[in-house]
């Protein structure tokens, strides 16, 4: 409490209403009390509100400082902050600093504690300190170098990244990645992990296995791990290992030295095997292990009834791929196989569903396979066999089937094959009862609606057997509101013994998904004369229930009525416990404010009870009650006879099976009609269809006959008696009504195939089928041709069939030798023939023709090509070139006689000297002509162009045009030279070097290479020379 002299201080005015006041210093370890006090006129003001008794204060204390430091360096903000502190001694307060401070991409400081002197402990871990000070003190925050790990994860086939973490370590320290998922699933594609890589490198090397984790990973710098992907069944060399396991487990995604049969580390397994697993093929230590499975057996002795669910949690390695539940009733040899569905994470489930409904041991087992068992089966999991058996308390009373669709009579009596079963349990004692309709209300008489929204009234629509019947929804538009909650309520009744109510719905409303829908209707019984109405559930329940939406008029969840118009259904009320009472049941629909549908029909709705007598149209003829034993079985006697009904008259009554099992008391409705019946026989190919053979009330039925493609209808019959009409090919479909009769028909259609003539003409048997007049049956295929399409005239004129017409059909034309189609009318075949000449194309040296030999019909155009070798050019055509075109090497001519053509050829010619392309070519001589027809390339004195004059090899300096020898002989002197085989050599002569030069002597191709030459004794003195004209 304050003990001191009460001090004032004027407080200084800034602005608004915004003042501040100084208090002086004080000594230190002094407490001060203060309070604000405003006077304005007579009225004094006080903060807080009571003082002086109640103050603000503070303490006054010493001064202490704390120098804050960082090592190595500063990081980050920190509390207090770096540098001196004056700090208030033996005040608590708490120094912290960030857990860590980015430096750089991939580079931070981590807070590794603390140093410290004077009241600051010697050191510390954390990143706050709690410190109390009365001495001056030093703390110095440690901060620890980290760097980034980066996990990507990455589809290597396309580049995608699907993901990327980051997790941080200390500098110089060891890292280990995330353990990446082993199968990915990318859109339709499933995905397998491949390995790890460590900054673009694969991890740990080249060659060895990628683990998975990927560890030991030294953090001198940000490192980037990047985890692949390949489509799981990629198998680039198809050697049955699969890519991504091959980059994984050998560092290469084809490989020549490990195949799927070699057991690469000596295990005893495959690498087939140890891939099907995903285990380590280079670690005799990892081998393929089969699934496990995990669960609890069934009590062996069940007493609810069957299905019975059977889980089973199954985990891989790698990969579950197929899990079943196994089993079979005793007695049997074979196993059923049931697939096992997944519902979450490792957990698989089935319904063991035995035939014998548990009256009969089931004995079964789990089986579980991953990639391996599916591929060799031997290498799956199972579980021991295990066994159940239903022991029941009750038996297990089933009525098959349970409902009939209207029974339609016309003259005959038909009995309906109901039976009762045990299924399975103690015995069975039973009894049936017949409950018979009263008549149906009629009208609207007695009938009340009302509601929100209410359109129930009566339309035609839509009927059950032909009358109005009640409606909610627009009669208009067939739709009903939004925002309906409207009910129909019947006239009051009073229910017989073992009594009910059976009506007719026809419903379509808004639906949501699965068995929810947003509109839909309930049923409710009122005993009270409608003061009050509860909720009633019809035979077999509600199939649907009313999806949560504030604007219904519905709870959520609600069971209902609904659908979404599939036909006309029968409900059933059992009323059993209401009999002696009087009842008003209501026909309740609701709908929300937003979309609408048709909406709710209500038909023929007829009480019905087991103390009306038996309608005359159905009898009993056996018993209709017993005792049977487990797994059997009898039929009940019921025989329904046309002759108690009148003719369009419709009934209705309910089968009551009432047993000692308190789960079931079947109520099997009956409905039977009487009416006429069409009998529909279609003799041959076609069809007699109707859109209804039974013709009750006012109904009409329309009859359709219909023949079969390429047949026709020749005969119709009513009741043995032949219908007139016309009856040709044409007749392939007739329509009939039927309407308003008075007994059963018989209408016979008699079918037949059309027959169609084909005419073959052509003016040489060479034809098959041959020139004549054919009958086929409709749509037969028929193959034509021409034998020999040649009829030889001369050596250069034949005739020849041109083409095929067809009159009457399609295809119209084609070309010999064969057609085919498949007869659907009458048809002419006519085979054309044509003179055709001979086209005869030669070709000279240096080029080929073609086609060389060919026959053309006379007037058609036919094109000769010529095409020159290699070296060559095509030259110029001769021949017979009337009525011909050129086009360079193309000629087209017109065949009107036989002609024989030529194509000539020249070769290509160096621009200087003349040499022919292909003579340089075969000796290699260059891609430039001229230049290698001016180079001597054998250094033999003569160019090429000269030695081509010559006929001597360009290529060898020992082949050349020269003299060897001038050599004196006894009678003369003898000239020796060398040169050319295929070329003209001539002896030249003169008197002087300067000529002129005359012919002394002509040697004549072919030429021996080294020839001699005798000269003339007696001869004047001269020059010699060698020459190639």
């Amino acid at each position: 409490a304050p003990t001191g002299v009460w001090q004032q201080t004027e407080v200084v005015w800034l602005s608004n209403a915004v003042y501040r006041a100084e208090i002086p210093a004080m000594p230190p370890e002094t407490h001060v009390h203060y309070y604000l006090r405003a006077a304005h006129m007579d009225e004094t003001a006080f903060l807080p509100h009571q003082a002086p008794d109640t103050t603000f204060t503070f303490y006054v204390d010493r001064e202490v400082d704390l120098v804050v430091e960082g090592a190595p360096d500063r990081y980050g903000t920190v509390t207090p902050p770096y540098g001196t502190n004056i700090m208030i001694a033996s005040v608590a307060f708490t120094a912290s600093a960030p857990e860590t401070m980015p430096v750089s991409t991939g580079v931070r400081r981590a807070c590794d504690g603390w140093t410290g002197d004077g009241d600051v402990p010697e050191h510390g871990s954390e990143n706050s300190v709690a410190l109390t000070l009365t001495q001056p003190s030093t703390l110095t925050w440690q901060w620890a170098t980290e760097y980034a790990l980066t996990c990507r994860y990455r589809l290597a086939d396309t580049g995608r990244v699907l993901d990327e973490t980051v997790s941080w370590y200390r500098a110089d320290s060891n890292a280990t990645t995330e353990t990446a998922q082993e199968l990915e699933v990318v859109g339709d594609t499933l995905y397998a992990f491949c390995g790890w890589s460590v900054d673009g490198e694969r991890w740990p090397d080249a060659a060895s296995t990628s683990p998975n984790p990927a560890a030991d990973i030294p953090m001198h710098a940000p490192r980037l791990a990047q985890g692949d992907y390949l489509p799981y069944h990629l198998d680039t060399d198809n050697d049955g290992l699969n890519d991504w396991w091959e980059l994984r487990y050998f560092g290469l995604t084809t490989n020549n030295t490990h195949a799927a049969s070699d057991d690469s580390d000596n295990d005893t397994w495959t690498n087939l095997e140890e891939f099907l697993d995903n285990t380590d093929p280079n670690d005799p230590q990892s081998v393929p292990v089969p699934p496990e499975i995990t669960f609890v057996p069934l009590a062996p002795f069940q007493a609810v009834r069957s299905p019975w669910t059977v889980t089973a949690t199954v985990t891989d390695n790698l990969n579950v791929e197929e899990v079943y539940l196994v089993w079979r009733e005793s007695g049997d040899t074979d196993w059923t196989f049931t697939p096992m569905v997944w519902t979450d994470f490792d957990t698989f489930q089935a319904e063991l569903a035995p035939p014998s409904h548990g009256a009969r041991r089931i004995d079964y087992y789990v089986y579980a396979a991953d990639l391996l068992g599916y591929r060799f089966p031997e290498h799956a999991s199972v579980t021991p066999v295990y066994s159940v058996i239903g022991d029941y308390p009750h038996p297990w009373l089933s009525v098959t089937p349970n409902g009939f669709e209207p029974f339609e009579l016309s003259e005959a009596p038909t009995n309906p094959p109901l039976s009762i079963a045990n299924l399975a349990g103690p015995d069975l004692v039973w009894t049936a009862r017949l409950a018979v309709a009263a008549a149906p209300f009629l009208g609207t008489n007695g009938w009340t609606h009302s509601g929100t929204h209410d359109v129930w009234g009566t339309t035609t629509n839509r009927t059950w057997n032909g009358d109005a019947v009640w409606y909610c929804g627009n009669s208009s538009s067939r739709t009903y509101p939004n925002a309906c909650h409207a009910w129909l309520d019947t006239p009051p009744f009073t229910v017989g013994s073992g009594g009910g109510l059976l009506f007719r719905q026809w419903i379509r409303t808004e639906y949501d998904g699965a068995t929810r829908y947003w509109d839909g209707a309930v049923l409710r019984i009122s005993t009270d004369g409608g003061a009050t109405f509860s909720l009633i559930e019809p035979v077999g329940g509600y199939p649907f229930e009313i999806s949560a939406n504030p604007d219904s008029p519905f709870a959520p969840g609600h069971p209902c009525l609904a659908g979404d118009g599939q036909g006309w259904e029968t409900v059933l009320l059992d009323l059993a416990d209401y009999a002696g009472q009087s009842v008003i049941v209501r026909f309740e629909f609701g709908s929300d404010l937003y979309v609408v549908s048709e909406g709710w029909y209500i038909a023929n709705v007829t009480p019905f009870a087991c103390d009306t007598p038996a309608p005359a149209w159905l009898k009993a003829p056996g018993p209709w009650g017993g005792t049977l034993a487990d797994t059997w079985s009898v039929p009940l006697g019921l025989t329904l006879d046309p002759a108690g009904l009148d003719y369009h008259e419709e009934d209705i009554a309910c089968i009551r099976v009432e047993s000692n099992d308190p789960t079931s008391a079947p109520l099997i409705p009956l409905t039977v009609r009487r009416g006429h019946r069409l009998h529909l026989t279609a003799h041959g190919p076609g069809t007699a269809t109707a859109d209804r053979t039974f013709l009750f009330g006012t109904a009409s039925a329309t009859v359709t006959l219909a023949a079969d493609p390429g047949h026709y209808l020749y005969s119709l019959m009513l009741d043995g008696v032949p219908q007139p009409g016309v009856y040709d090919y044409a007749t392939e479909n007739r329509i009939l009504t039927f309407d308003d009769v008075t007994q059963d028909h018989y209408l016979d259609a008699w079918f037949t195939i059309k027959l169609w003539t084909l005419n073959v003409v052509s003016p040489y048997n060479t034809a098959s089928p041959a020139a004549g007049t054919y009958t086929f049956p409709n749509g037969t295929v028929i193959t034509a041709s021409i034998d020999d399409p040649v009829v030889p005239l001369e050596e250069t004129v034949r005739l020849q069939c041109s083409h095929w017409e067809l009159t009457g059909h399609t295809p119209t034309s084609g070309i010999p030798p064969q057609m085919s189609f498949a007869i659907t009318n009458h048809a002419t075949l006519t085979w054309r023939w044509k003179y055709a000449f001979r086209l005869l194309a030669h070709a000279g040296p240096g080029g080929t023709v073609a086609p060389a030999n060919s026959w053309h019909l006379v007037g058609s155009t036919a094109c000769v090509t010529a095409t020159p070798a290699a070296y060559y050019h095509f030259d110029a055509w001769s021949g017979n070139l009337t009525d011909t075109t050129a086009d360079g090497p193309r000629l087209t001519a017109l065949i009107n006689a036989p002609r024989t053509v030529s194509a000539a050829f020249a070769p290509n010619l160096t621009p200087t000297h003349g040499v022919p392309e292909y003579w340089l070519a075969q000796y290699g001589l260059g891609d430039d002509f001229d230049a290698a027809a001016a180079t001597d390339s054998d250094e033999d004195g003569m160019p090429a162009w000269a030695e081509w004059r010559a006929d001597t090899d360009p290529t060898n300096a020992l082949s050349r045009l020269v003299v060897t020898a001038l050599a004196p002989q006894p009678d003369g002197w003898s000239l020796t030279w060398i040169g050319g085989q295929n070329r003209t050599q001539r002896i030249e002569r003169a008197d002087t070097p300067a000529g002129p030069w005359s012919a002394f002597y002509t040697n004549l191709p072919p030429t021996a290479v080294t020839n001699t030459l005798l000269l003339p004794a007696a001869a004047p003195a001269g020059f010699y020379r060698i020459a190639v004209p």
